[in-house]
């Protein structure tokens, strides 16, 4: 009975908190009332159980009154005519069946009044604790909510770094496929701190491969023949650009390091390979990586948590549709 009442109360009880603060406030109220209405019941049961013993009390009167007169003819020996109906006896028989039956009567009424009024408050507490658990958890619900979306917040604007872990095994899995020595020249922008960061986490990866890395290098973007007011305003290049000489192994290389980026939540792209091998420029490289600016949205484990919710919700809404009408 009491989980049926919790069940009901809890499918009527409203969901927002302040609705529900209302609901057990009105609750509280009409629990108050009950207890003070079952107050007057409980003062006057003992006066109706008095009554009924005051009757019990009043009928063995009679019943010792009429034993005492039977003993009294009894012990005179002589038969004589009956006495005349005692008045007296008669009223106090009549009182005391009235007393008796009016004071069950009044137990009994005010038995079931106070029964029924428990009855109330079984069921007003049983929707107050249902309101009160409804809150709670309402409450939670909107802390976890609150939370999460500091997270998301956080992961929007989180800078992009590679743990340590994450550069060991990038440096690993690359030794393992490329283990000749490669030249890798990484670069970002001279007033980006976010890619500048970024930069060196991938250049100590990359070392962890066993690729000749030197430290990443800064450069200012300068514009030649300055910049007219008509100039086209264009979008700020973002995530990590990488590019290869044309030799196939170089290729392969530089596609890995795309890879190794992108599973791990990371926006990073192919670029074309550059001109022929020149072995007599001091800065040629295999492998040229540009770190530009971090793009808008989650990166890393923030990317890819997002794109599984969204895969989950897509498969949910597939099978929603699959579902027959």
């Amino acid at each position: 009975m009491t989980l049926a009442l919790l069940l009901q109360a809890a499918s009527t009880l409203p969901a927002d908190a302040s609705a529900l603060e209302r609901a057990i406030s009105a609750l509280e109220r009409d629990i108050k009332v009950l207890d003070t209405s079952s107050v007057p019941l409980e003062r006057r049961l003992p006066w109706v159980t008095g009554i009924v013993a005051f009757g019990v009390a009043m009928e063995l009167w009679v019943i010792w009154r009429e034993r005492r007169d039977d003993m009294t003819v009894w012990q005179s020996g002589i038969i004589r005519p009956s006495d005349k109906p005692s008045t007296i006896k008669f009223v106090v028989e009549i009182v005391s069946v009235l007393l008796i039956t009016g004071g069950i009567v009044g137990e009994l009424w005010t038995g079931i009044s106070i029964t029924s009024i428990n009855g109330k408050l079984r069921s007003k507490n049983a929707e107050l604790r249902a309101a009160s658990d409804q809150l709670v958890e309402l409450l939670r619900k909107k802390a976890q909510d609150e939370a999460l979306a500091r997270v998301r917040i956080e992961a929007a604007v989180a800078w992009r770094s590679l743990t340590k872990q994450q550069q060991q095994e990038i440096g690993s899995g690359l030794r393992s496929r490329f283990p000749s020595k490669h030249i890798v020249q990484i670069i970002c922008g001279a007033f980006d701190t976010e890619g500048s960061g970024f930069a060196r986490d991938i250049a100590k990866a990359l070392r962890n491969a066993n690729f000749d890395v030197p430290p990443p290098e800064s450069l200012a973007v300068t514009r030649t023949g300055g910049i007219r007011p008509t100039d086209p305003i264009t979008n700020i290049p973002t995530g990590v650009k990488v590019a290869s000489a044309p030799e196939r192994e170089s290729i392969a290389l530089a596609q890995a390091i795309v890879n190794e980026l992108t599973s791990r939540g990371f926006d990073a792209s192919m670029e074309r390979p550059y001109g022929k091998r020149d072995t007599t420029n001091a800065d040629w490289s295999d492998i040229s990586i540009d770190v530009q600016a971090r793009p808008e949205g989650p990166q890393g484990e923030f990317k890819l948590e997002a794109e599984r919710e969204a895969k989950a919700k897509d498969k949910d809404k597939t099978k929603a549709k699959a579902k027959p009408e």
